[in-house]
């Protein structure tokens, strides 16, 4: 989020002390952080304060929105032909199985209302949907001709959820996980934010998560903290720790051998900071070991992702 608000200088002013950031002076997680920390002790003990932040930041939800919109309608369809290969390539796996999808999907773009048009026009011969959720809304959610395009091929068009930004509970938590229900900030951790854009009332009741499935894929997802608590409630519910469920992981290609290795064993990192975070909140008495245990039952798979882009699917 801050790659794209902080296109010129921030001046952040203390009672007799004033810190100026500018755009060069964030280029890795930990200056970002650095930035983040001050922000969130800025409006910490200030609810005034943080109200017009929050103001301020949906406006800037709705710019973005639009920033992506534009850049789908210019790929002239490209990106929707991309994504129904990538689904294909992603399930290819199966062969000729029928597979049954819950998709949870991070991006702004590919809705449920694309699918079920893709579906319309019999795209899948393999892939079923159970479920599909844009967990943070969606950048057309508003889009009136996009409406009408689908509702010419079908009515079952479902209203969509603007996109938001926001940070997770642990960002505000103390080290006991304690949380303070009159701290400020809790107007921006993505659990309010969902409430608050009632992206629940979007999603089809009738269609609940599959109870017994076989495999949890990543795919283009860095795996930030900020996203950990979908991914623990993923883990509870199917209790990964005991049951045969595989996770497999994609991580991008690099453009030389020594790239691709470097993208792989950074996406490692990632997965096994998440395992054993999971592992340590975990009621299992052995859950800090749960990536070996993944390993060992050859349930935890690191694969290379396809390069969409340079026409391999």
């Amino acid at each position: 989020m801050f790659n794209l608000i902080l296109q010129s200088t921030v001046t952040i002013v203390f009672k007799n002390k004033k810190e100026i950031f500018s755009n060069s002076e964030f280029p890795n997680d930990q200056a970002r952080m650095k930035f983040i920390n001050i922000v969130q002790y800025c409006f910490k003990d200030n609810k005034d304060l943080s109200t017009s932040m929050l103001d301020s930041l949906k406006k800037f939800e709705k710019s973005f929105a639009l920033y992506i919109k534009n850049l789908i309608y210019k790929s002239k369809d490209h990106y929707f032909k991309r994504s129904e290969k990538l689904l294909k390539y992603l399930t290819s796996s199966y062969n000729e199985e029928i597979v049954h999808l819950d998709v949870i999907n991070f991006n702004y773009s590919l809705d449920e209302n694309i699918v079920n048009q893709m579906i319309h026009e019999k795209r899948f011969s393999n892939i079923t949907f159970n479920s599909w959720t844009n967990i943070h809304g969606v950048a057309s959610w508003n889009d009136s001709y996009t409406r009408s395009q689908i509702n010419k091929l079908h009515s079952n068009y479902k209203r969509l959820a603007p996109p938001i930004f926001g940070i997770d509970w642990h960002d505000i938590s103390d080290t006991t996980n304690d949380i303070d229900f009159n701290d400020p900030r809790i107007i921006f951790t993505k659990s309010f934010r969902l409430i608050d854009n009632q992206v629940n009332n979007m999603r089809d009741k009738k269609h609940q998560f599959q109870k017994n499935i076989n495999k949890i894929i990543f795919f283009g997802h860095s795996l930030g903290h900020a996203d950990y608590s979908y991914f623990e409630s993923l883990f509870d519910i199917y209790n990964i720790y005991d049951s045969n469920i595989e996770l497999n992981f994609y991580y991008k290609k690099g453009s030389s051998d020594f790239l691709d290795r470097l993208s792989a064993q950074k996406t490692l990192e990632e997965i096994i900071k998440l395992l054993t975070s999971y592992g340590q909140t975990s009621t299992n008495q052995h859950g800090e070991n749960i990536v070996n245990k993944l390993l060992l039952e050859q349930r935890l798979n690191l694969l290379p992702s396809p390069s969409i882009n340079k026409g391999t699917l």
